[in-house]
């Protein structure tokens, strides 16, 4: 059976998409886990794999080898670039990018060549995203747009220069790792991501004030996807 993997970082991030799983049942290969189950009428299979690029390109992996998967999207918080973007708002990422690796001589000059840096967004979960979330209709607004990733926690430093190389709306630590491995298996790939803080309410602590609810937000945007595809919507 072809699973939908919904892909988190930490605990708290998937919490609020394996409360409503039915039929649930986990697996683990290692230290890598995932529960499978039925969510909104879809099969999907659910890991939270850890933080930084390591940890989701290892999970993603996993994951592909054990399961019959038919897409991977990314569920999560992210910390604001675009200064529209405020707490508690979505994130739809279209393509995303590594912001701390030579895209240049390491993913365009060296094998397998890529011909770019971004890794795009599957088109058909974007337009899953566009309808869920206008059927939705959320108290907090949702931008489309290009998302980086890195293995720091971005404060304020480094911020300037993030934004001078790739104008993003949002940063995190997983996503562009785990769109990498999709890339090289052509597994369809997206990812929601909602915002627990921003470039004017920054830091750790602004983080773990707001993480819960950012999470919940990315989860409801999930959910409503899937709904979506039940309802036979993304032809």
């Amino acid at each position: 059976m072809k699973r939908q993997l919904l892909l988190t970082a930490v605990e708290e991030e998937a919490a609020p998409l394996i409360r409503p799983l039915r039929s649930a049942r986990t697996h683990s290969c290692g230290q890598i886990r995932w529960t499978c189950g039925e969510l909104a009428g879809q099969p999907v299979a659910i890991s939270y794999g850890g933080v930084c690029k390591v940890n989701a390109a290892a999970t993603v992996q996993c994951c592909l080898d054990h399961l019959d998967c038919s897409g991977v999207w990314m569920c999560g918080t992210a910390g604001a670039m675009d200064p529209r973007c405020q707490i508690g708002d979505v994130v739809v990422v279209t393509r995303c990018a590594y912001h701390d690796v030579d895209n240049q001589g390491v993913l365009i000059e060296a094998f397998p060549y890529r011909k770019s840096c971004w890794f795009d967004s599957d088109p058909q979960a974007l337009r899953l995203a566009f309808q869920a979330a206008s059927a939705l209709q959320p108290r907090w607004q949702v931008f489309y747009g290009s998302a980086v990733s890195g293995e720091q926690f971005i404060d304020q430093k480094g911020r300037d220069a993030i934004v001078s190389a790739f104008s993003p709306l949002c940063v995190d630590m997983e996503t562009a790792a785990a769109a990498h491995v999709c890339s090289l298996h052509d597994v369809p790939f997206a990812a929601v991501r909602a915002i627990s803080d921003t470039p004017f309410h920054s830091g750790l602590d602004v983080y773990h004030q707001h993480s819960a609810e950012a999470a919940e937000h990315a989860a409801a945007l999930i959910l409503a996807m899937l709904r979506q595809r039940s309802a036979g919507t993304d032809e």
